[in-house]
């Protein structure tokens, strides 16, 4: 019986993996393995490192550079992506 579950937890993680690494749609975003396999990464830097997710996700985006969307760096720039649309309105 345990040999069962444990070959069936095995395969899904395997297929988790495999299916994470070469058939996501975000597969082809740069970062590290480990953050692309699990979310463990995010919760490893929020619970063990004390909430230093933010710093890293800096430190990512200077390794790996911005991948898109408006650099929004204070709320100013935020206020002004959100609110320039609706100026129109």
């Amino acid at each position: 019986m345990y040999l069962l579950l444990c070959s069936f937890f095995s395969f899904y993680i395997g297929t988790l993996v495999l299916y994470r690494l070469l058939f996501h749609p975000l597969r082809t975003f740069p970062g590290p393995v480990i953050a692309a396999l699990t979310d463990w990464y995010e919760g490893y830097f929020n619970i063990v490192k004390g909430g230093a997710f933010i710093t890293e996700l800096e430190r990512l985006h200077k390794v790996y550079g911005k991948l898109g969307g408006p650099p929004i760096s204070s709320p100013a720039h935020l206020n002004n992506f959100i609110l320039s649309p609706m100026k129109g309105i």
